[in-house]
């Protein structure tokens, strides 16, 4: 893989470029989640529809629905009879918790130019980028400078230099590890997360404004994370041409980063239910350093010889040396109870000291060659060769031979085809086998067998929690390179001058990855060690069209549009630690991203149709099936739904329902120019994809009795006044229902308008006064619009394994920028 950079141009005084955007960001979907009125009524129902109980009063739901038309005259709280405190505030978490716009700007200036010997490139760009969140969002800066510089020391020798510099920083929101694993999951919480005002009010018997525990005042705690991040990479090379045909090159590059987070928790206290403060969620307060630093080492050295017999014939031939190293060192420390949460500084806290140290490093080496042969421009064909070794392997197992080759015919070239190139201008075929290598695993030394150390055993021993050290785990002496082996057959044609297409078939075939070896007996006393046991075949196509164009007119409009569509399916073809063919692991003859469940019969619309149909107990809810419930199928005419031994030949009554991979997926672009506007466009989709909601977010308290959920379920479930609900009845706690099914099985395939651009040149009349000699405005938008089915208003492209809404949203950008040249 060649990579490059913008480089200067030689002969060319300075040319200085500005180009800057505002721009301004908003979530693409957010769920559509319950009101607190709805929260409470939902409530009720789920607990209703459970065991006959209602959670909140009818007295409670009216307090709620005063203070909300009328919070001036109305109390924000209620004294219950047993002491406890009911708040009456009724929050919007998403209004309260994310803006409407989220403002971001970037800045990048750069010079380029040089002589007849000398190039030279410098560039330099910072962005700013404000979160989300209304209050103490989180913000991401970025600064970069880059140079890059060539010059001739003779006419056989050329050297170069390049040097790239980025600065991060991410300052975000600490996120309380008892208030959930995200600050989007925390939308989802139900009471008293959604009662809560921010602050006490005036006349409480603590005062008023003191914090409660809405999630605003763990947001505005002065809790943060800030991650600091700085990457240099810095290169030289050396082209000398030494005879005619041949030059020698080499070149050496050194990336160093230096990572520095400092993460500190705020302890505050705050109300609840009681007048009596708590700091449950909050403490103990702490602050924590990260210290972590890589150094990446890579050498290229390469002969690359080239000659044309009777001009025919023509020939290239290359051979070189690789050779890279990496380091890495990391530190963490902690310490708890902090004297101030202003100052929060390792010396200024008081509590106990924590510390872990990491040291790993890894190298490869490899001698790599290639020939190519090309006769007229009809028949072409190249060997490629690598020999790579690694020290992720142990001794004798590091190196890996990975041979290629490939053969193309352009049959446009030959005579008989002649009479049809006015619409055929261009055919070619092609084909290649070749393999590589994949040393890349989450360990750099899986052969090594080490052990772990523990600084206080849960044993005393004389008075004392001693250290202990665990017995080492065992390892695999045979683990190797993962070889990538790909046949590919393709063509290229060219129709009438301006229909470009392409198309590729291709079979992958992943041999020996590395998985957990054969199982053993649980008195084995520790987990198996990883082996290359694993076989994976991934079949699929590529397909491309490009169509070229231009109107006659004084001001042509040149146009081009173009379409990718790609598709492939993976299957394990070995795996060798599931002989039982488990279901909820890998095993042979699986396609890679399959959905098992259950086949939906329906609803049960009354409990006396349960006795009739095939016993469900297995699933739970055992004996307590009725109206509302799901009816599934009974697939093995057993009478009794099960998941069986779970596995392949048994299965119970489980079936593929679906496949989570992505299907046809397929781009379109679009470009046009007419006079000094160009307008570009690019829509992206998936044409197939399965998925199956799980969690809190979508489901509500169907999943979990306490979470608010959305409105797409609350309002469609069944009930008797309700038959056609889509959703199971709403019933807290009733995971049983929700089982991955055909019935909510949903698409989430989806057609994006990905980026839009709308752009103007000034002529250059009107600018050479003021020295320039281009300027450009534009306008672009990104993730503008979708077309998706999925329900809940999540978006598609950020559904994970099922549970969604815990990611930091996709975003809608519009942007509004200038570029200056002079």
């Amino acid at each position: 893989m060649l990579v490059t950079t913008k480089k200067g141009t030689k002969d060319r005084k300075p040319v200085i470029s500005y180009s800057g955007s505002l721009q301004f960001n908003k979530p693409t979907y957010l769920p559509d989640l319950l009101t607190t009125e709805e929260y409470l009524e939902s409530q009720n129902v789920a607990q209703r529809n459970l065991n006959g109980s209602q959670k909140y009063s009818d007295e409670q739901l009216q307090w709620v629905r005063d203070y909300k038309a009328d919070p001036v005259n109305n109390p924000s709280y209620h004294i219950l009879p047993n002491g406890k405190i009911f708040w009456n505030a009724s929050n919007d978490v998403i209004e309260a918790m994310v803006k409407p716009w989220a403002p971001g700007q970037n800045h990048t200036i750069n010079v380029n130019g040089g002589n007849a010997k000398t190039s030279y490139y410098v560039s330099a760009g910072a962005l700013n980028q404000d979160g989300l969140f209304k209050t103490s969002t989180d913000v991401f800066k970025r600064y970069n400078f880059t140079t890059n510089v060539s010059t001739e020391l003779a006419t056989w020798l050329t050297v170069g230099a390049k040097a790239n510099y980025i600065s991060t920083s991410y300052d975000e929101p600490h996120k309380y590890p008892n208030k959930g694993s995200d600050w989007w999951e925390q939308m989802t919480r139900g009471e008293p997360q959604v009662l809560f005002p921010a602050k006490t009010p005036a006349g409480s018997p603590v005062g008023e404004g003191i914090a409660t525990e809405n999630f605003v005042n763990f947001l505005e705690s002065g809790s943060r994370r800030v991650n600091n991040s700085a990457t240099g990479i810095y290169s030289i090379n050396a082209d000398a041409y030494v005879i005619e045909g041949l030059k020698i090159s080499g070149n050496f590059s050194y990336t160093s980063m230096r990572q520095n987070i400092k993460e500190h928790q705020v302890a505050f206290p705050y109300i609840r239910d009681t007048w009596i403060p708590q700091i449950s969620g909050t403490s103990p307060s702490f602050v924590q350093r990260d210290f972590n630093a890589s150094d990446y080492f890579a050498t290229n050295l390469f002969a690359d010889y080239s000659t044309v017999i009777n001009q025919k014939h023509s020939l290239a031939a290359l051979v070189g040396y690789n050779q890279e190293w990496y380091n890495f060192t990391g530190a963490r420390i902690k310490r708890q109870d902090l004297i101030s949460g202003g100052v929060p500084v390792l010396n200024l806290a008081t509590g106990p000291i924590t510390s872990t140290d990491e040291q790993t490093s890894w190298a490869i080496r490899g001698v790599f060659a290639r020939f190519n042969y090309d006769y007229m421009g009809k028949y072409l064909i190249e060997f490629n060769s690598r020999y790579d070794g690694t020290s992720r392997f142990p001794s004798g197992r590091r190196f890996g031979y990975f041979p290629s080759v490939s053969a193309g015919w352009r049959i446009s070239k030959e005579k008989f085809m002649d009479s049809f190139f006015r619409v055929l201008q261009d055919l070619k075929f092609r084909a290649s086998y070749g393999s590589l290598g994949n040393q890349l695993l989450n360990e750099n030394f899986p052969y090594v067998s080490l052990f772990d150390i523990n600084q206080q055993v849960p044993f005393i021993l004389s008075g004392a929690l001693p250290l202990g050290i665990s017995a080492p785990g065992l390892v695999s002496p045979d683990l190797t390179w993962e070889k990538v082996s790909t046949l590919d057959f393709g063509a290229d044609a060219n129709l009438w001058g301006r229909l470009n297409l392409g198309f590729d078939w291709y079979k992958r075939t992943t041999s020996g990855m590395l998985v957990a070896g054969d199982r053993l007996p649980a008195v084995l006393g520790t987990s198996v060690p990883q082996r290359n046991g694993a076989e994976l075949q991934t079949t699929g196509f590529e397909f491309s069209a490009k169509w070229i164009g231009q109107t006659q007119m004084t001001h042509p409009i040149k146009y081009d549009l173009g379409l990718v569509l790609s598709n492939y399916k993976a299957v394990i073809t070995k795996f060798d630690n599931n002989p039982n063919k488990l279901i909820n692991n890998y095993y042979v003859g699986q396609s890679v991203g399959e959905i098992w469940g259950f086949e939906t019969v329906g609803i049960f619309q009354n409990t006396g149709d349960v006795p009739n149909a095939a016993n469900q107990d297995q699933l739970g809810n055992s004996g307590k099936w009725g109206a509302g419930d799901i009816q599934y199928a009974d697939l093995n005419g057993d009478k009794v739904i099960t998941r069986g031994a779970n596995t392949v030949d048994n299965p119970g009554d489980q079936r593929i329902i679906g496949n989570t991979t992505p299907k046809y997926q397929y781009g379109i672009v679009g470009n046009l120019s007419w006079h000094n506007f160009d307008f570009n466009l690019l829509l992206q989709g998936v044409g197939k994809r399965d998925f199956v909601p799980r969690g809190s977010y979508f489901w509500g308290a169907i999943n979990n009795a306490g979470a608010v959920g959305t409105r797409e379920v609350y309002q469609d479930s069944w009930s008797t006044e309700n038959p056609e609900g889509y959703y199971p009845i709403y019933k807290a706690n009733s995971s049983f229902n929700i089982l991955p099914q055909t019935r909510f099985l949903q698409s989430s395939a989806y057609l994006r308008l990905k980026n839009i651009s709308l752009g103007y040149t000034v002529p250059l009349k009107a600018i050479q006064k003021i020295r320039l000699t281009n300027a450009r405005l534009y306008v672009t938008g990104q993730n503008l619009w979708e077309y998706t089915k999925l329900k809940g208003n999540f978006d598609p492209e950020v559904t994970g394994s099922g549970d969604v809404g815990v990611f930091y949203p996709l975003q809608r950008v519009v942007s509004f920028g200038v570029q200056l040249s002079l």
